[in-house]
């Protein structure tokens, strides 16, 4: 009798445990800074990869089959969120490719390229050769011109020409 109520208590002490962490990893994933690509692998045969849809929450304008180099860093932070959630969700279903293997670290490692672009055009590392034809970069906080209300520098910031003594408002 003592040696079943001693099973039944290491039994219900392991649930317990089992239910704390079950509670736990999810909130070290949030805290846990999310992993950015390497130079050598952005640089590398598939560092570059097409962008294959626009994340739900994106207001500016459509980048499906650019390359992440061609984005503007406030958009690849949101696919990089999207690539990521992806990824859990891969992960818990056990999704698999075609061939067997998990799609999880696909997703997670698209997630890290997003991230590796982003930081690079932030940086001014990357100097992006196509127009991103976005008039409103989502920028976020960290931008370093975001609370001058000015998104860009080009022809488009300066009014046309006219009388400039003439009011604004009638």
């Amino acid at each position: 009798m003592a040696d079943e109520k001693k099973q039944r208590t290491a039994l219900e002490i392991l649930e317990s445990i089992d239910a704390t962490l079950k509670r736990l990893v999810p909130m070290l994933r949030v805290l846990t800074p999310k992993p950015v690509a390497t130079a050598n692998d952005l640089d590398g045969q598939y560092g570059n990869p097409t962008i294959k849809f626009n994340p739900k929450d994106w207001l500016g304008a459509d980048f499906r089959g650019r390359k992440m180099s061609e984005c503007p860093a406030g958009f690849l932070d949101k696919y990089a969120e999207v690539k990521d959630y992806f990824g859990d969700q891969a992960e818990a279903t056990g999704k698999t490719t075609a061939k067997g293997k998990p799609t999880a670290p696909y997703e997670r490692q698209d997630a890290a390229r997003a991230r590796g672009w982003a930081q690079r055009i932030r940086d001014g590392k990357h100097v992006q050769t196509t127009d991103t034809g976005d008039d409103h970069d989502q920028r976020g906080a960290d931008d370093d011109d975001w609370a001058s209300g000015h998104d860009h520098d080009g022809p488009g910031d300066v009014p046309p020409p006219g009388d400039e003594d003439e009011p604004i408002f009638r």
